[in-house]
């Protein structure tokens, strides 16, 4: 989706030539007059890996060459170039093509006859990585490279730090806010041309993909669509998937968290909200970088994407390959694959966020998706407590390893002295400890339920009612008598550290 529409958002900008090029037809495999052979054809630009073709002369047919040559997955050699300008021209699918649905796609090119950096560089401001960090974001010193990814991305231009040199000002006291280029070698010409640094940017041309589709709120704010306290918590939501279309948009999280409150800037209305950079510019925290309007169009649905809660039923990983976050990721997706398994591997794991939620405890891992998927039910948590909505699943869960396996079963209606007699002779058995008495001897229990400890009580009966899990903690102890260490060793050997607590909660069951 991301990458539709980011090539539909190239802008072509002004046409001086329209030359055709056709080259001869290969033998047609399908018959586009007949509609159901039509609607199996794909879109030229779903099949697209390369719309920046480099240097390239302005010329039809070299253009066309060039994007075949960076794009050799495409075999259609009926294809149109038009509207050609010193930047951009546009590639055409006919009614009659045999391999992709009638349609045009846009292409940048660095025209080879069009070396003056001054031509080249029409737009002058432009955005530069402010290096965000942190929970409230502080702009860093920017880099050379910030500097001229702006510049090719406004521009159409695909300059490197060989072409090119780019010069700062200090920064030793606040980010730069200007630029110079200059050109090297004899590739390009031009020197000292100025840029302004995330400031008047048209908000318009940063936020290209307009056109976000399905977007998904809680039934409980659909609700309340006209309510003005729900106003602030649903433009939240929204801006979650625009921020998914336009990933630019995080880069600027710290200004749009600052608007969230003031009249006027992002407006809702029916499907369409709009982010206005000019209105009251005194409040308006946009205003410091961006000038201009956008407006997002969406169609809004009941939200039935998959939580993390109903994703990821196997949260006892066992002991992992390795305790790297990349491999403990993969094993979270292998062992849940009977909830994951209609969507790709792609999509589940650019959505999929592990993190470590301490640091000093390698047992488990937090985990959630991020906000603004189709398919899976992510907000941020500030969105989602100012939202109010009183039934909303679970947005992460914790994920446990190398601890309680699934053979160990915990009966309805058992108490937490049961439980917790058990887990000794458990632990015994699960590593073939020596003595009846080490797993006590070696490591501290504890048994928990519905919030409360419940480790020696023998009344309080846990059940089935409201799936709570009993959540069951070890600790393995620092100071160990030698008659055990050989036990000890033994769970240290399958992945328990010594002085740290491991967490698993585990189901209870009516099965005997």
């Amino acid at each position: 989706m991301r990458k539709l529409l980011s090539l539909l958002g190239v802008l072509t900008l002004g046409s001086i030539t329209t030359t055709n090029v056709v080259a001869c037809s290969n033998k047609p495999q399908v018959d586009p007059t007949n509609p159901a052979d039509q609607s199996k054809l794909p879109f030229l630009y779903h099949e697209v890996k390369v719309t920046n073709l480099g240097d390239v002369k302005n010329d039809a047919r070299d253009i066309l060459t060039a994007f075949q040559n960076q794009n050799s997955n495409i075999k259609d050699d009926t294809l149109k170039v038009t509207d050609i300008t010193n930047k951009t021209a546009t590639i055409n699918v006919d009614q009659y093509d045999t391999h992709f649905k009638k349609g045009t796609l846009h292409v940048t090119f660095n025209s080879i006859e069009s070396k003056d950096l001054t031509k080249l560089i029409t737009v002058k401001n432009v955005y530069a990585n402010r290096n965000l960090e942190g929970l409230f974001p502080v702009p860093t010193k920017i880099k050379e490279q910030d500097v001229l990814d702006g510049v090719n991305a406004l521009n159409g231009l695909n300059l490197t730090l060989q072409d090119v040199t780019v010069t700062l000002p200090n920064q030793d006291n606040n980010p730069a806010t200007s630029a110079t280029i200059t050109a090297k070698g004899s590739q390009y010409q031009g020197t000292d041309i100025p840029v302004i640094l995330n400031k008047n940017l048209d908000i318009a041309q940063i936020f290209t993909n307009t056109d976000i589709g399905d977007v998904y709120l809680p039934q409980e704010l659909i609700g309340k669509i006209k309510e003005e306290g729900s106003a602030i918590a649903i433009k939240a939501f929204l801006t979650e998937f625009i921020g998914d279309a336009n990933p630019l948009l995080q880069e600027f999280t710290d200004l749009v968290a600052g608007v969230q409150f003031v009249d006027g800037v992002i407006t809702f209305d029916k499907n369409q909200l709009t982010i206005d950079a000019n209105v009251n510019p005194t409040d308006n925290t946009l205003h410091k970088v961006f000038t201009n309007k956008v407006t997002f169009n969406f169609n809004i649905n009941v939200d039935n994407r998959l939580s993390i809660d109903k994703a990821i039923k196997t949260i006892d990983l066992k002991k992992p390959a390795s305790t790297n976050l990349v491999t403990i990721k993969q094993a979270i997706i292998d062992q849940n694959q009977d909830q994951l398994k209609s969507f790709s591997s792609e999509e589940v794991n650019n959505y999929l966020i592990v993190t470590l939620p301490d640091k000093t405890n390698s047992a488990s891992v937090n985990v959630s998706w991020l906000p603004g998927s189709k398919n899976f039910l992510g907000h941020d948590p500030l969105a989602a407590a100012i939202s109010g909505v009183t039934n909303m699943p679970p947005l992460n869960i914790n994920v446990y390893f190398g601890i309680i396996k699934n053979d160990f079963v915990i009966q309805n209606a058992a108490t937490g002295k049961t439980i917790f007699d058990n887990l000794h002779s458990y632990l015994k058995n699960t590593y073939q400890l020596s003595n009846d008495d080490s797993a006590a001897a070696i490591a501290d229990f504890a048994v928990w339920y519905d919030g409360e400890e419940i480790s020696n009580d023998d009344k309080t009966q846990i059940s089935t009612e409201g799936n709570k899990p009993v959540t069951i903690k070890i600790t393995l102890k620092t100071n160990v008598d030698d008659k055990y260490k050989t036990d000890l060793q033994k769970l240290i050997d399958n992945g328990f550290t010594v002085g740290k607590t491991y967490v698993s909660n585990t189901d209870v069951t009516d099965k005997k």
